[in-house]
Parts: structure tokens; C-alpha cells; sequence
């Protein structure tokens, strides 16, 4: 089976510091990563959910100490 890969994807964007509620944005125009380093996959995500690690980090992580905006979360099953 073969699929064409999208040139951007929807994905909550942390934007600042501070609860999801006040930081995290909903965007719809996310590249897509075309080149991929040796061993990296590309994989499309149906659901996800934000973990509490990420959470507390979201609220404490000041912003010169990240590269925000960023994508919420990378874990996935």
C-alpha cells in the first residue's frame, strides 16, 4: 500500500509557558517533516494525550530555556 505524505499536519503547539489551558494552541498548518534521519519513522497519529511530565514541564520550563512553539507531546501508542 502506498500513501503520499501531507505537507503539513494538525498538532497542539505549546506557545509559551504556563498551564495548557493559556499556552497550548491548536494549529493546522504544521510542517511535515520530509527528511527523516537514519532509524527515524514517520508515523500518523489518530489520538493522543498529554502526559503529566509534560504538563508540569509546560508550567515550569521558562521560555528562553526551550524552542517554543513546539509540539505538545511526542508519546504515542
Amino acid at each position: 500500500m502506498s500513501s503520499t505524505i501531507p505537507s503539513t499536519h494538525t498538532a497542539w503547539r505549546v506557545l509559551r509557558q504556563g498551564t495548557p489551558r493559556g499556552s497550548v494552541e491548536l494549529q493546522h498548518d504544521v510542517t511535515v517533516r520530509k527528511e527523516l534521519e537514519d532509524g527515524e519513522v514517520l508515523v500518523k497519529v489518530k489520538s493522543a494525550a498529554m502526559n503529566p511530565v509534560g504538563y508540569k514541564l509546560m508550567k515550569l520550563v521558562p521560555n528562553f530555556m526551550t524552542y517554543r512553539p513546539l509540539t505538545a507531546e511526542y508519546d504515542f501508542s
